[in-house]
């Protein structure tokens, strides 16, 4: 869990990042009125023209309200082009307010196939149904605890972290954890199970994690369930194969305080899906397989406030940057968002696994792989089961 509150810091700090302006080699210019009502035309990256433009009204007011000078908005001017002459020297990209608007779409899909996969590493139960789980006697009820990990490439976000000079994700492959706690029940007479699991997490009610992650936090919260019926229960050959289907929701959250920004991100992920899974039982050990047809909408908003472009371009005037910022043209804040259609998101999903049966001690290991996602997932189950 601490990886994945890595992985939001940096998404949500290339944000605050990505809005820098640009002495691009393709420049606009733009138009402001001085406080003595005096036209002064200003040369800005053409990567920055649109987001100026949509804030032309609120910047005139403020340059009014602060009696700015002719010279004084080419002070600021100067300033921004010699800060992002030097970003862009370091940094190597010609655009990044563009980059990272565009990175942003691809991280978006990138959450929107992990999260999905990350939630159905929940739940898994070797047994088809848990209504029948040995020839000798019925089990009726079982839950336990569970803990995932779902696999993937970070190359989304590492192309644009590299290029805009942050090193915080040193990797490219990270892995997702869950943990969760799930309980089944059986139909008893009928053929059917239903299951049910949770999990919740919060840094600010555990005070040496508070303090070891200050000024950070995160917290994460998933539910949900499913329903199986078994269409083959043979109890001769100990084989069952059951149809069934469920959904889950997570919202999470991430918070980080640092002196450049104030920084916040949600993320909310609703998950449904159909499948049909086999076992068969060997003494104590319980071979599985199955497939899974899954949709999901995500939806990811990104805040970033109190920027201060001052700490953020370095080797610039820095009275001519926070006078910028004071009056608009260096935004002081900004918001993204990201949403994914269930539609447009369906995903197939095989997995598979093994599980142990030892009195009422059951272990389960599964292994699970989205194709269309590239998501490789994994899990380890230990639960009691009556």
């Amino acid at each position: 869990m601490m990886k994945f509150k890595k992985l939001i810091i940096a998404v949500i700090s290339v944000c605050a990042v990505g809005i820098l302006p640009l002495a691009a080699y393709d420049k606009k210019t733009v138009t402001f009125n001085d406080a003595n009502g005096t036209p002064v035309t200003l040369e800005i990256p053409a990567d920055v023209y649109d987001l100026v433009q949509e804030n032309h009204a609120k910047i005139q007011v403020a340059l009014i309200e602060n009696k700015v000078s002719a010279d004084d908005l080419r002070k600021a001017q100067t300033a921004i082009l010699e800060g992002y002459d030097s970003f862009v020297k370091d940094s190597n990209i010609e655009n990044p307010y563009t980059t990272v608007k565009d990175g942003i779409e691809d991280i978006g899909d990138l959450l929107a196939n992990v999260m999905p996969n990350s939630q159905l590493t929940q739940n898994v139960w070797a047994h088809s149904i848990i209504h029948y789980n040995r020839p000798e006697k019925h089990k009726i009820a079982g839950g336990g605890l569970n803990v995932g990990a779902t696999g993937f490439s970070l190359e989304p976000l590492l192309d644009i972290t590299d290029a805009l000079g942050i090193d915080d994700i040193p990797i490219s492959y990270l892995a997702l954890p869950t943990l969760a706690v799930d309980a089944r029940v059986c139909g008893f007479s009928l053929p059917f199970d239903v299951g049910i699991a949770f999990s919740t997490f919060n840094t600010s009610m555990i005070s040496q994690l508070k303090e070891a992650i200050d000024p950070s936090s995160f917290n994460y919260m998933s539910i949900g369930g499913d329903f199986r019926w078994a269409v083959l229960n043979n109890r001769e050959k100990h084989v069952t194969v059951s149809v069934g289907g469920g959904a889950y929701y997570t919202q999470m959250g991430a918070k980080i305080a640092p002196d450049e920004a104030t920084i916040e991100a949600s993320l909310k992920t609703f998950t449904a899906f159909v499948g049909t899974q086999a076992s068969v039982k060997f003494h104590a050990l319980v071979p599985f397989a199955g497939f899974r047809l899954f949709g999901s909408t995500t939806k990811l908003n990104l805040d970033v406030k109190d920027i201060n472009w001052d700490q953020i371009l370095d080797g610039s005037d820095g009275d001519g940057i926070m006078n910028a910022a004071k009056w608009g043209i260096l935004p002081t804040s900004l918001s993204e968002s990201y949403s994914s259609s269930f539609f447009s998101h369906i995903r197939p999903q095989i997995y598979g696994g093994l599980g142990l049966d030892l009195a009422l001690l059951s272990l389960t290991t599964s292994l699970s792989f989205d194709p269309i996602g590239s998501c490789l997932s994994g899990a380890f189950s230990i639960r009691l089961v009556f």
